[in-house]
């Protein structure tokens, strides 16, 4: 007795062992695939071992089993060691840790260990109960040969199920849904054939909740559980694999029939009262799976920098945040009002709590919040902002009042502005504007006045009073003579209104970079942004990108919005999903058809750059790698077009977003940790999945399947050989880290304004004016400051500081037979307005070199 129990307690713990070996030879996506399999073998090893002792036993009797066994435990030895010389060659994604990690256990995960020992408990517990009612329901039916018979046959049939199950549905299961569905699995199952028992106790309900329990438990519980261990460093992880499996469960089990010990044969006098009880720890069971589900997420991300999703509403915010954009938005800084006041304007906020604030005594905050109900009164403010202006003292703050009550129908502001009218000259111009809305008289010469001092506000009487632009062309020129060279402000505006030359004045100043063009965009109301949407089509690449990233300001931007994320221009559309994820996370909603349609073509494109990387052989070196950026930025595109997606669903995008800059990042163990997370945030979504897990893997040789044409011409032209005579300045463009990650067409684009220059001597003095930047392409400079040298390589790059600020030159620079790029201020500063992080890295280059030699650089 003593030893079978033994080998029966030792065969347990070398099994969990051994699962742990199998288990380190996967991790990530692979592990959610090939573990269930795995599991499968083990279920067929099962079949064979039972219908092949059914088979030899009567042949040549009981004395064969121990030399089968010892034969089977001898070949498993020598796998083990095969098994352990591979792993240790080729290594494994689950097999060691992290690059960085250390081999303890952090809070997440004791938190993590905690929440799985209080599910292996619980369900122990319901599968003893389970066990003890199936066995007296079994004997109860059945006895002798039958009872025998029908063991093998029930055992039999649950292998088979889970021989199934195993190899076929859990697999997908667990690509294509997180962990916290695949781990709910097994105990409502439970619950649900358990319910049935409970309402009519028969054989048959037993013996489904007996069934369900056994096959689900190793189809799904078991699974989850390898996944959810998987963020636990190597060492512990195997350790409390066995632990939970060999110790936790079994101290459930030894529980539950310890109480049903005490209470004796009475326990099974009433199975309706007894399956009711385990039906209500069963419940706690999934209750408690679902928690340390979620804990797992935390630990899984946390590497990573990633919370976990939340699904709080994020356009709600708290009175301390209200208190501090409300005072921001009469800020001095016109740009840090416009971010203020358009976070107010999308943000959930009550009423009563805005009105609070249409009484501080700071007059720029009253100005600033009555100028923005001017553009969208609030009609359960009116009688607070009455009583507002009612004692309103400071003149800009009483006009910009007025023009929200007349916008809103209400008279009421007027009479308070004519006794102030003849002591200010804004508020006798906001009270003559107010007039002539309310009456309906002089409106189109009111427009036209308002055209030179105050677009805004014209533009407001047009839309609130639905006036048709004048078409006069007098009234078209001296539109147009106001927008000046510039292209300011008012020009942008009214080409937005449809006065004048609708794009043509936008179009320009939007390309030249003007403030005033983008902080048109930032303003516009709806009808705006629906007129533009529908004449946006022909504009420019740079005019539809800077629209793209303006209206990150606007609040009222989501139509256009929504046709720029499906742009046909990859640089646009991706810039369009990074502005429609700041709308959704500030309430603005986005309409679902744009928003599938952009993840598809998203996807479509990624799959047609993988397509054409494994057909792509005959490509020149240089259009591989461009090939290999483009395919990077696609696997961002289509992450932020997820996370669009989880936002307008109301659900925290933040997580997305960070899962994707890890993706796209140099570090292998990052990006497969990056992937693992989004296989909890992408649930439903295997076919992105599938896509960004294809692309972490080598390349295979394939002809291509998808036009490469349709989603990036630029680069299909590269790899056709058209841009031969580009390539070498892209090569040399594309060394130095600064420019690493810019889209091929945009560092094209430089690439055909940056000239080459042979130095032979001295590049420049110590104390020159300078507005260029080198880029050095062969043999080496040496920069010399009073302080020392240092030598700059190819690929290095200087002249940095020069093309921000035009400082002086901070060293003399030499070369003997060196080459360098030249990039003059005015090329960068286009280049930058197509690819902002060409700035973001520049900075972060100036702050790496400039901190160590300046001891005031913080």
């Amino acid at each position: 007795m003593v030893l079978v129990v033994a080998l029966t307690a030792l065969s347990q713990v070398a099994g969990l062992a051994l699962w742990n070996r199998v288990a380190a030879s996967v991790g990530g996506r692979d592990a959610r695939r090939m573990l269930p399999r795995a599991g499968a073998a083990v279920t067929g090893g099962g079949v064979i071992a039972g219908l092949g002792a059914g088979a030899l036993i009567p042949r040549f009797g009981m004395s064969i089993a121990p030399a089968i066994a010892a034969t089977a435990t001898v070949v498993v030895i020598a796998v083990c060691f095969a098994q352990q010389r591979a792993l240790t060659a080729g290594g494994a994604p689950g097999a060691t840790a992290p690059a960085g990690s250390a081999d303890r256990l952090g809070d997440l995960h004791r938190a993590l260990l905690r929440g799985l020992a209080v599910v292996a408990l619980l369900e122990a517990t319901v599968a003893t109960v389970v066990d003890l009612q199936f066995a007296d329901a079994l004997k109860a039916r059945y006895s002798g040969n039958d009872l025998a018979l029908a063991l093998s046959l029930f055992y039999g049939c649950t292998n088979a199920i889970l021989l199934v199950l195993q190899a076929t549905a859990v697999p997908r299961l667990l690509v294509t849904r997180s962990v916290p569905t695949t781990a709910a699995i097994h105990p409502l199952v439970v619950i649900g054939w358990y319910l049935g028992f409970a309402i009519a106790p028969t054989f048959v309900a037993v013996a489904g909740t007996r069934t369900a329990d056994q096959v689900l438990r190793l189809a799904t519980s078991r699974t989850s559980q390898e996944i959810e261990l998987s963020p636990l460093p190597v060492g512990p992880r195997a350790r409390w694999k066995v632990l939970l499996r060999g110790a936790v469960w079994p101290a459930g089990a030894a529980a539950a029939a310890l109480v049903l010990l005490a209470i004796g044969p009475g326990a099974l006098a009433s199975p309706t009262t007894l399956a009711a009880t385990t039906i209500a720890i069963a419940i706690i069971w999934w209750i408690a799976s679902q928690l340390a589900a979620r804990r797992f997420q935390a630990a899984l991300a946390a590497p990573l920098g990633i919370r976990a999703a939340t699904r709080d509403d994020p356009r709600r915010i708290d009175l301390e945040s209200l208190e501090a954009w409300t005072r921001r938005a009469g800020d001095p800084d016109a740009r840090t009002a416009a971010l203020a006041q358009a976070a107010l304007a999308r943000a959930r906020v009550d009423a009563s709590d805005l009105a609070d604030h249409l009484r501080d005594d700071d007059p720029a905050v009253r100005a600033a919040l009555f100028e923005q109900l001017a553009r969208a009164p609030i009609a359960a403010l009116r009688g607070e902002l009455r009583a507002a202006i009612a004692i309103e003292d400071d003149d800009r703050a009483l006009a910009l009042g007025i023009k929200a009550l007349a916008l809103a129908g209400d008279d009421s502001g007027v009479s308070r502005g004519r006794g102030r009218a003849d002591l200010s000259r804004e508020v006798a111009d906001a009270v003559r504007a107010a007039e002539a809305m309310l009456s309906g008289k002089d409106v189109d010469r009111e427009i036209a006045t308002a055209c030179e001092v105050d677009p805004a506000w014209a533009a407001a009487l047009i839309r609130a009073r639905g006036a048709k632009p004048p078409s006069d062309d007098s009234y078209t020129r001296a539109l147009e003579d106001a927008a000046g060279p510039a292209a300011s402000r008012a020009g942008a505006l009214f080409a937005i209104a449809r006065i004048g030359r609708p794009l043509d004045v936008l179009a320009a100043a939007l390309e030249a970079g003007e403030p005033d063009a983008s902080a048109a965009i930032a303003g516009l109301d709806a009808p705006g942004a629906a007129a533009l949407a529908r004449d946006i089509a022909p504009l420019s690449t740079m005019a539809r990108l800077a629209i793209a990233r303006a209206l990150a300001g606007a609040t009222t931007g989501a139509p256009l919005v929504a046709q720029l994320i499906c742009d046909r221009d990859p640089e646009v559309a991706h810039a369009a999903l990074r502005t429609a994820l700041a709308i959704a996370r500030g309430g603005e909603l986005l309409p679902g058809e744009p928003i599938a349609k952009a993840h598809a073509q998203a996807l479509a494109a990624l799959v047609a750059h993988l397509d054409t990387r494994d057909a792509a052989e005959s490509w020149s070196a240089c259009a591989r790698h461009e090939l290999d950026v483009a395919t990077r930025r696609c696997v961002g595109r289509l992450s932020w077009a997820s996370a669009v997606e989880a936002a307008a669903a109301g659900r925290d995008p933040a997580p997305f977003a960070a899962a994707a800059r890890h993706l796209t990042g140099t570090r292998d163990a990052d990006r497969k940790r990056a992937l693992d997370v989004l296989q909890e945030l992408l649930a439903g979504r295997a076919e992105s999945l599938a896509v960004i897990e294809r692309w972490l893997r080598p390349a295979m040789a394939a002809p291509t399947t998808a036009s490469l044409g349709d989603h990036d011409p630029w680069l299909a032209r590269l790899g056709a050989g058209e841009l031969v005579a580009v390539e070498p300045t892209l090569v040399d463009l594309r060394r130095p880290a600064l420019f690493a990650s810019v889209a091929g067409p945009a560092l094209a684009a430089l690439a055909a304004v940056a000239t080459r220059r042979e130095v032979d001597g001295t590049l420049f003095e110590l104390g020159d004016a300078g507005d260029t930047m080198f880029i050095v392409t062969r043999g080496s400079l040496v920069a010399r400051r009073p302080d020392g040298e240092r030598t700059i390589e190819a690929g290095g790059v200087l002249g940095e500081l020069a093309v921000l600020t035009r400082s002086p030159r901070a060293a003399t620079v030499v070369a003997v037979g060196a080459e360098v790029l030249v990039i003059d201020r005015a090329a960068f500063s286009t280049a930058s307005r197509r690819a902002p992080e060409l700035v973001w890295g520049l900075a972060a280059t100036l702050a790496g070199w400039l901190a160590p030699n300046r001891p005031d650089v913080l």
